[in-house]
């Protein structure tokens, strides 16, 4: 669901800024206290994300719509999903928390609680739901339901059968979709179209996203962008460091990996503004990992967490913008003023 153009216009904006009572002239009241229980998630989520998941919401600066996420569930391990990368969207009502979000597999799933269009039969989210529940919740729910199914409340009957008269034959076809289906395909072999090079580069994106889902940096979240298919784009978040200028602010980039990684260093560009002087207009980042520093024992992890330090400690002897990094030097009250205004107005 997509904000309309007169709603999504600064609807980002918002939630910090505009007390509980207040009213706004694109979003109802009852959208504003939902929108702001939502941005409270999302720094939760972010700052301590549940076991195998992450989420975020689709877009990016003025476009981002704070009521539609994308979600990522790396496959529970010891189950026939082990391996497996899989997407969901998440739609939150306009009435949130009072109403559950809806949520949908947007890969195909083997599952007696998951049917053929991704939807899920889980209690919370239908008559067991409270306000008191968070998407971090509904997430850890779904991926315990990965691994313990519950065939007295099946959405696909046929699958609960077999789950109940044959588990080895439920495991197999569930692990069979699980490699077919799930992101992790383009990383398990040297399918057609690849080159023997784009399959290396595969495995290893595909390892660093399990390991990033598993155990994120500090304030970063990232994963494949749109529905988690083409795995050499990425789609990044950054909490901005506590203590700067861009202390409260949500920072979303976007991740380009070569067809030769990581021999060559992946590609990457702030989304939402930034008054840095290392950041340019574009988004583009100077930082020396990501030009001659760069090594293939690196990470996306690491270089994440290397964007963090930037924003916390600016390289101003090698700046993309010098009239930034002339203030930064000159004036560091008002390069840190400048840096906060910024981040009001496009971060938050």
């Amino acid at each position: 669901m997509r904000l309309p153009p007169h709603q999504a216009t600064g609807a980002k904006r918002l939630f910090a800024s505009l007390p509980a009572h207040s009213t706004h002239p694109c979003l109802p009241l009852r959208s504003v206290m939902a929108a702001k229980r939502i941005q409270k998630e999302l720094n939760e989520l972010r700052r301590d994300p549940p076991t195998n998941c992450s989420a975020g919401p689709v877009g990016d600066g003025e476009e981002m719509d704070i009521f539609q996420w994308h979600a990522t569930i790396v496959g529970p391990a010891l189950s026939p999903f082990e391996g497996g990368v899989f997407a969901l969207n998440v739609v939150f009502p306009r009435d949130y928390p009072f109403k559950p979000p809806n949520v949908r597999f947007q890969t195909r799933v083997y599952h007696p609680n998951v049917n053929d269009s991704g939807g899920i039969c889980l209690d919370i989210l239908k008559d067991a739901w409270s306000p008191a529940l968070t998407i971090s919740k509904v997430l850890l729910s779904i991926c315990s339901l990965l691994t313990d199914p519950n065939c007295d409340d099946p959405l696909v009957m046929e699958i609960a059968n077999l789950y109940r008269r044959d588990r080895a034959a439920y495991n197999a076809r569930a692990a069979d979709f699980t490699a077919r289906f799930a992101v992790r395909r383009t990383a398990t072999a040297a399918l057609p179209g690849l080159s023997g090079g784009e399959a290396m580069a595969a495995r290893r994106i595909a390892k660093e996203l399990s390991d990033i889902t598993r155990e994120p940096p500090t304030n970063c979240s990232a994963g494949p962008a749109g529905d988690g298919s083409d795995l050499s784009s990425w789609h990044a978040t950054i909490l901005g460091p506590a203590d700067s200028p861009y202390e409260g602010g949500v920072f979303s980039l976007s991740i380009t990996f070569p067809a030769d990684y990581p021999f060559k260093p992946p590609k990457l560009r702030f989304d939402t503004k930034v008054y840095h002087p290392n950041v340019n207009d574009s988004g583009g980042i100077c930082i020396d990992i990501l030009k001659d520093q760069w090594s293939p024992a690196l990470t996306i992890s690491k270089v994440l967490l290397s964007i963090c330090s930037l924003l916390t400690d600016p390289n101003p002897d090698d700046p993309l913008v010098p009239a930034i990094a002339d203030l930064y030097k000159r004036d560091r009250a008002k390069y840190e003023e400048n840096a906060r205004e910024w981040t009001r107005r496009y971060a938050m």
